[in-house]
C-alpha cells in the first residue's frame, strides 16, 4: 500500500491509530490499521436473521423484530412527558455504530450487553431510564426466546410503575406476548385485554388500541370464535382503516388488498402511489420474497424522493423505508448497498433525535 497513490475503502471501513508523529509544521504522520470486519459483522448477522425471519409472531415493527430507539422515545414520553434524543443513548458508541447494526440486524445479545452497561453508567441513568431499559432488555431476550428472561426483566420494569401509569399497558402487551408465542393464548388474551382497558381509558382512537384489538382478533380466529373475532377487527378497522396489515398473522390478504389499490386507484396522488408501494414490499418481506420486495421498496423511495413528504412525515417515512432496503439488501448479500442505506437511516435518526 505504500507505493499506492490512490486507496479504495469499503464503506464503512474501521482503523486503529496505532501511531501520531509531527513530521514537520505543515506534515503529520498517522499509520492506521484496518479493522474492517463489517461485511463479515453482517453475514454473521444475517445468517441469524434469516432462520429468524421464519418464526415471526410479531410484526409491531416491520423493518426488523426491534426498534429499540423508538421504544425509548415512546417509553420515555410516556414516563416524564418529555422528548429524548437518541443522541444520549448513542453518547459512548464509536466507529460504524456497531450497536446500532446489533439492533437493526438482530444481534440481540451485543444489543442486551450493551443497555446492561448503560444501566450501571451514573453519568446517563435515572428512575425513567431504568425502568425504560430493563423492558428493552427483556424485549432483546423475547427475540432471543428466552422468555423467561424477557419475563424477569418486564417484572422489574413493572414493580417500579403505579397502578394507572399508562406504560403498564405497554407492559402487558410485551408480557402477553411472551404467552402467546408460548401458545398460552388465554393468558396472552388476559394480558391484551388489561392493555386494552388502559388505552381505551386513556385514547380509545389510538394505534395502540388498534394494534391490540388486532392481537385479539389473531386469537378469537385461532379458536374459531368468529363472532368475536370480527368485533376486534371491525373495532381496528375503524381506528385505523389504512394500517398496512389486517392480521399478524395474514399475508396474502394485505397483499392483494395493497396490490389491487396500486393496479385501480388511478387518481392516486403520487405519495398515496409511494406508500402503497411501501406497504407491498414489506408484505414481500414477510414472504422472504426479497427481489420483490426491493423493487417495490425502491420504487416507493423514487417516487418519496420526487414527491417529499412533510418535515413532519419525513423521519417516520424514510428512516424505516432504509432500515427495510438496507435489510432486503443484505439477505441479498448485496452488502455494499446494505450499509450505504444503513448509513442514510441513521444520518436521518441522528438529524431528528432532538425533536
Amino acid at each position: 500500500m505504500s507505493s499506492e497513490e490512490e486507496i479504495l475503502f469499503f464503506a464503512g471501513a474501521v482503523f486503529r491509530i496505532n501511531s501520531v508523529q509531527k513530521e514537520n509544521d505543515s506534515t503529520w504522520i498517522i499509520k492506521l490499521t484496518l479493522c474492517n470486519e463489517t461485511v463479515e459483522q453482517l453475514e454473521q448477522f444475517m445468517d441469524g436473521v434469516k432462520e429468524q425471519l421464519t418464526s415471526i409472531t410479531c410484526w409491531d415493527h416491520i423493518v426488523m423484530k426491534i426498534d429499540d430507539w423508538d421504544l425509548f422515545k415512546k417509553y420515555y414520553k410516556i414516563l416524564t412527558g418529555k422528548k429524548f434524543s437518541v443522541k444520549d443513548i448513542m453518547t459512548n458508541l464509536t466507529s460504524i455504530n456497531f450497536y446500532y447494526l446489533s439492533v437493526i440486524f438482530g444481534d440481540y445479545e451485543k444489543a442486551i450487553e450493551y443497555y446492561r452497561e448503560l444501566l450501571h453508567n451514573k453519568e446517563f441513568i435515572d428512575d425513567p431510564k431504568r425502568i425504560i431499559l430493563n423492558i428493552i432488555i427483556g424485549y432483546n431476550y423475547f427475540h432471543l426466546f428466552q422468555y423467561d428472561n424477557a419475563l424477569y426483566y418486564y417484572n422489574i420494569a413493572f414493580s417500579s410503575l403505579d397502578d394507572n401509569n399508562l406504560l403498564k399497558g405497554q407492559l402487558y402487551i410485551h408480557i402477553g406476548d411472551v404467552w402467546r408465542i408460548r401458545n398460552n393464548v388465554e393468558t396472552a388474551l388476559s394480558y391484551y385485554k388489561k392493555a386494552l382497558e388502559i388505552f381505551i381509558n386513556q385514547d380509545p382512537h389510538s394505534d395502540d388500541v388498534a394494534r391490540l384489538c388486532r392481537k385479539v382478533f389473531d386469537i378469537y380466529l385461532e379458536q374459531n370464535n368468529y363472532e368475536d373475532a370480527i368485533i376486534y377487527q371491525e373495532q381496528a378497522d375503524i381506528i385505523d382503516e389504512n394500517y398496512r396489515e389486517r392480521s399478524e398473522f395474514d399475508i396474502e390478504t394485505p397483499l392483494k388488498y395493497f396490490q389491487n389499490q396500486l393496479d385501480n386507484q388511478s387518481d392516486h396522488s403520487p405519495f398515496q402511489r409511494a406508500n402503497t408501494l411501501y406497504s407491498i414490499g414489506l408484505c414481500f418481506m414477510k414472504k422472504n420474497d426479497y427481489s420483490q420486495a426491493l423493487k417495490n421498496l425502491l420504487q416507493a423511495k423514487e417516487l418519496f424522493e420526487k414527491h417529499v413528504p412533510s418535515y413532519n412525515d419525513f423521519f417516520h417515512i424514510f428512516s424505516p423505508l432504509f432500515e427495510s432496503i438496507a435489510l432486503v439488501y443484505a439477505l441479498l448479500k448485496d452488502y455494499f448497498n446494505a450499509l450505504i442505506m444503513l448509513k442514510k437511516a441513521s444520518d436521518i435518526h441522528m438529524s431528528f433525535s432532538s425533536d
